[in-house]
């Protein structure tokens, strides 16, 4: 029957020498290729390798060695807000730096950013590779004003790539333009307790169309500073 070893070095910052453990579990049948390695340490560096033996016969070669930390992948973030620049033609986006908490974490090493244009769900393709734990924000260029854009945001470290975030929905666009002056209509526009207010559209929405319009009013001889001098009327859609 063939058995195989398991082999596994821990890599130390400043060893002289390559120091190889036969892990005394590591022994499995052909019907078996895989195994549990248990007892390691937190956040360390690990090589490990393999041979096949048949009975007491000589062993095979060794396997090429493969490399893993003893660590987990960064948690899942999230953007924290969207600032669309420039005309429409940029957006930047913002979060928050993330840092190790969990004893079995390593440090960030950085993120990356993953952009989709108009509305396939999951076509997500990596926009940039952000090589820096400390960077937060990011502009998003040579968009197309009036587009719909998600973007989504991983962190990670040496072990790999956290979760994808999920998706911050935005359009390129730009602010609105300003509406007329509020009138009064004529000529049922006023009563003892309200007044019925127009204005004329806006023509420039921005690239995209209006969701609606915010009314705020005011009290005549009123300090701005006073309480309850401004405030904003129910929004109109």
């Amino acid at each position: 029957m063939t058995a195989y070893e398991l082999f596994y070095l821990l890599l130390e910052t400043g060893s002289a020498t390559d120091i190889w453990y036969p892990y005394d579990r590591g022994t499995t049948n052909l019907d078996s290729l895989t195994q549990v390695v248990s007892t390691l340490t937190q956040n360390k560096n690990y090589r490990f390798k393999v041979r096949a033996k048949r009975g007491n016969a000589q062993a095979g070669d060794y396997s090429p060695i493969s490399q893993y930390y003893i660590a987990t992948v960064p948690a899942q973030m999230s953007f924290d807000s969207a600032d669309t620049e420039f005309g429409g033609w940029n957006i930047t986006l913002h979060w928050t730096e993330q840092n190790s908490v969990s004893a079995t974490d390593l440090p960030i090493l950085g993120y990356r950013i993953y952009s989709n244009e108009g509305y396939l769900a999951d076509d997500y393709s990596l926009y940039k590779d952000l090589d820096s734990a400390d960077i937060t924000e990011i502009t998003v260029t040579g968009l197309t004003p009036g587009n719909r854009y998600r973007f989504k945001i991983t962190a990670y470290n040496a072990v790999g790539e956290s979760v994808l975030s999920t998706a911050l929905k935005t359009y390129a666009m730009t602010k609105p333009g300003t509406p007329s002056a509020p009138m009064r209509e004529f000529p049922d526009g006023i009563s003892s307790t309200h007044i019925k207010l127009s204005w004329d559209p806006v023509i420039n929405t921005g690239f995209v169309p209006l969701t609606g319009y915010k009314v705020r009013m005011m009290r005549v001889n009123c300090l701005i500073t006073d309480l309850g001098c401004e405030e904003e009327v129910a929004p109109v859609s």
